[in-house]
C-alpha cells in the first residue's frame, strides 16, 4: 500500500489521524508549511495486535520522556485529569511528541527545552510555556538562559509576547526557588 500524504493545520491533526486510521490507510502526516510531523502505519495488512504493540511501543518510550522532563507530579495529574474526551489527545501528545519528537537522538533535552520554550512564546501559549519553563529547569537548564531565550524573543516574536511569557516564566521559576531547586 502506498503512503497517502495528507498536508493539515494543527487543529485537523487529531481528526486527520482518526480518520485514517479508522479506514486503514497508511498515512504521512505534514503540517502545513512544516516538515512531515509522523508517519504512521495503518495499513489494514497491519494485525490489531501489531498496531497496538506499534502504540504502546510509541506511548511507553513517549511517557517515559514525558515523566524524565517535566516529572511525574505533574505527569499524573495530566493523565489523572483526563476524561473520555481529553484522553485522545493525552495518547497523542505522549505517542507523537514526547515518543516521536522528544526521543529522538539529535537533540539533547536541554536544547528541545530551549527551542520548545520559545517557540511558545512565539506562540504566546502561556500554560504550555509554564509547563515547559518548569521542564527546561528539569533538564538543567539555567534560570538565566531560560531569561535569554525569553529576551531574544522578544526580537523576534514581539514585546507583547515577551511580557506575557516573563509573566509566565516568573511564576515558574519562583516555585522553583522557592522549593530550594535554585
Amino acid at each position: 500500500m502506498l503512503p497517502v500524504a495528507l498536508i493539515v493545520t494543527p487543529p485537523l491533526l487529531a481528526m486527520a489521524y482518526a480518520i485514517a486510521e479508522h479506514i486503514g490507510w497508511m498515512v504521512i502526516i505534514r503540517l502545513a508549511g512544516q516538515a512531515s510531523f509522523r508517519l504512521r502505519a495503518l495499513s489494514s495488512n497491519v494485525s490489531q495486535t501489531e498496531r497496538k504493540n506499534m502504540s504502546d511501543s510509541d506511548f511507553d518510550i513517549g511517557m517515559k520522556t514525558r515523566r524524565e522532563v517535566l516529572g511525574d507530579a505533574y505527569v499524573d495529574r495530566s493523565l489523572k485529569g483526563a476524561n473520555e474526551f481529553t484522553a485522545p489527545l493525552q495518547q497523542l501528545v505522549t505517542e507523537n511528541c514526547w515518543g516521536s519528537v522528544w526521543a529522538r537522538e539529535g537533540l539533547d533535552k536541554r536544547t528541545r527545552s530551549l527551542i520548545t520554550v520559545s517557540m511558545l512564546v512565539a506562540l504566546r501559549a502561556t500554560t504550555e510555556l509554564k509547563t515547559h519553563v518548569l521542564g527546561a529547569l528539569r533538564n538543567g537548564c539555567s534560570v538565566q538562559e531560560i531569561q535569554e531565550v525569553l529576551l531574544h524573543s522578544s526580537a523576534y516574536c514581539g514585546f507583547p509576547a515577551a511580557i506575557e511569557a516573563f509573566r509566565a516564566a516568573k511564576e515558574v521559576v519562583d516555585d522553583w526557588q522557592q522549593s530550594g531547586n535554585g
